[in-house]
């Protein structure tokens, strides 16, 4: 594909160059280009020296600007599976005598409920199918509205429920992980998480604090070991007690709930319905999530 018709076609800008120091993906931002923070989206190009016909590697949207979310992405080529599947890729790439390029696109917005709402979202789905980029996985299913909706919700109620219990010198680096999280992850992910937490707050974790866990070593459902986690707990500590948590939302990329096992009833105790794991703590957590939320009464016993 020829790079300068997609950028007229798509209305991109060349903004950055990604190359290897010491190893590691960088992003070198070209100069004379001034970075937004407003929703955007980007692609990555991998093409031969002085060549214009280009390969399309990867689309991918950033809620706060590309800046913040190229940090986001230095980080991940470390800290996530993920992210150093994307720094395999890209050292490959680079090292094959490539060079890859990332243009962007700063995204329309409309209305919604009232509220502008950036179609970073859409505009991401919409540069997938045109695009048909070689890295991303999974297909791209429709955007709707309650999507965009969704999104920006999980923003509000996150900020609200984590900015209370937060030390000022941490609050950047958690909002850039949860936002992070929400940015990279399908739209039946998100869905997923919101009604969990829409559930949690209004329920079993109505009055109770949140806090970003890191992850637990062992312990907890298939696949969610050492995955980051919204927990819920009694209180107003930022401490959590063992006792004192009462429901735990993994933000993987199918986003599990996780409820300690005096709240499990005995309807779905040996049904098939819900993942029970037996430890020092024992927990719970529904296996699918759609007979789970439209039966809450059927799985917990408050």
């Amino acid at each position: 594909m020829d790079l300068s018709e997609l950028k007229d076609e798509y209305k991109l800008e060349y903004t950055h160059d990604i190359i290897l120091q010491d190893g590691m993906p960088t992003f070198k931002k070209i100069d004379g280009v001034e970075l937004s923070e407003r929703a955007s989206v980007y692609v990555w190009f991998s093409k031969a020296a002085g060549d214009n016909d280009v390969e399309i590697l990867y689309v991918g949207k950033a809620g706060y600007g590309v800046k913040k979310r190229f940090s986001q992405h230095r980080g991940g080529f470390k800290n996530s599976v993920t992210g150093r599947d994307k720094k395999e890729k890209l050292v490959n790439e680079l090292n094959s005598g490539k060079e890859v390029i990332v243009c962007t696109r700063i995204c329309d917005e409309k209305p919604v409920l009232g509220e502008k709402v950036s179609m970073y979202s859409v505009e991401e789905d919409a540069l997938c199918r045109a695009l048909n980029p070689k890295w991303n996985v999974g297909g791209f299913p429709e955007i709707h509205d309650n999507v965009i909706s969704h999104q920006k919700e999980l923003h509000d109620f996150l900020n609200q429920d984590l900015v209370k219990y937060i030390k000022d010198d941490q609050m950047e680096d958690v909002q850039d992980e949860v936002m992070s999280y929400l940015d990279n992850v399908s739209d039946e992910a998100i869905s997923s998480l919101y009604e969990f937490v829409k559930y949690a707050r209004e329920n079993v974790a109505k009055n109770c604090f949140c806090k970003l866990v890191r992850g637990y070593s062992s312990g907890q459902p298939e696949g969610c070991n050492q995955i980051p986690m919204l927990v819920y707990a009694k209180g107003l500590e930022t401490k959590i007690k063992a006792n004192d948590w009462v429901v735990r939302i993994a933000l993987s990329d199918k986003p599990r709930i996780i409820f300690p096992d005096k709240y499990l009833s005995e309807k779905v105790k040996s049904d098939g319905r819900v993942e029970i794991i037996e430890g020092t703590t024992p927990v719970f957590s529904p296996i699918d999530t759609e007979n789970f939320l439209k039966n809450i009464v059927d799985y917990i016993s408050e």
